[in-house]
């Protein structure tokens, strides 16, 4: 795969797929902190209006970075290239880590498939 695509691509999924990770995770913190903060303080219907208003816009930036990501890891494995770029962070817990320690690290010389 000696396409021009790749290091774009790569840089591409190391910015997308860790802000998509974190962003979820800060969502659906959120989300369950906000349900009850609201229900406690009586909000008013412009304040709820508001909070609907932003999970709404975050929720669409969440699915369009899956889209982002979706697309691009697709026309990678049609090129048959189905790994993982290098260098490549998630933060997620460590039971959920797709790889060891959280980062994907270069082959070395031995882990390369020549063939």
């Amino acid at each position: 795969m000696t396409t021009d695509r790749v290091p774009r691509e790569n840089r591409l999924l190391r910015a997308v797929m860790p802000l998509d990770a974190a962003l979820s995770g800060v969502f659906v913190l959120l989300a369950l902190a906000a349900v009850p903060a609201l229900a406690l303080v009586h909000a008013s219907a412009a304040m709820l209006w508001m909070v609907g208003v932003a999970v709404i816009v975050v929720a669409l930036a969440l699915a369009a970075m899956g889209a982002v990501t979706a697309w691009t890891l697709l026309q990678r494995m049609a090129r048959g290239c189905y790994e993982l770029p290098e260098r490549l962070w998630l933060p997620l817990p460590k039971a959920a880590q797709p790889f060891p320690d959280g980062w994907t690290d270069p082959p070395t010389g031995d882990e390369r498939d020549d063939a």
